[in-house]
């Protein structure tokens, strides 16, 4: 039923999410994931090494989403930080990381975050729409709208497009508003 390439991958992600293969981190704290590796496209991965960090960063950031459903931000973000223990330079990891302390309500620990994952990875968009979404919150407009836009800017097609629409929209007749 299944290709035979689908069970070999399957047997190893399984075997790296339980632990049974050792991987990067493991014998070797030193040995950390290339920078970038979650921004990368998982097909141009040619080495082991970088394969099995995709793989595990992965399943990381699935689980720790995973806990978020559950209402377990702590448990997230202590998978989070140990993705970032494996891929420091990860902007993705960062702007997740931001996600789930936003929902603890830790709005300047959140911010820092998103500041991190932007000062590392310029151009990704999914840390300026939720910066945009803190920014909103704390009442910052313009800076928000700023973040929207540049998202929009820079993934006009991107998962949060229509939101981002909606929140310049929105800022933009609240400003309309004040400055009557």
């Amino acid at each position: 039923m299944y290709s035979s390439t689908f069970r070999w991958i399957f047997a190893l992600l399984v075997a790296c999410w339980i632990g049974i293969i050792p991987t990067f981190s493991q014998g070797n704290p030193q040995r950390a994931c290339p920078a970038g590796i979650l921004e990368a496209n998982i097909y141009q991965i040619s080495s082991p090494h970088a394969l099995l960090c995709q793989v595990r960063l992965n399943l990381l950031m699935g689980r720790a989403r995973h806990l978020a459903t559950m209402f377990d931000y702590d448990g997230g973000i202590a998978l989070v930080d140990e993705g970032l223990n494996i891929a420091p330079q990860s902007a993705a990891l960062y702007t997740l990381r931001g996600e789930l302390t936003l929902l603890l309500y830790e709005w300047n620990h959140a911010l820092d975050d998103f500041d991190k994952a932007l000062e590392l990875a310029p151009d990704y968009s999914p840390a300026y729409f939720q910066r945009g979404v803190l920014l909103y919150t704390m009442a910052d407009r313009e800076a928000a709208l700023h973040d929207f836009e540049t998202y929009l800017d820079l993934n006009a097609d991107g998962p949060y497009h229509e939101f981002a629409a909606q929140y310049i929209a929105q800022i933009e007749t609240e400003l309309d508003t004040l400055n009557q």
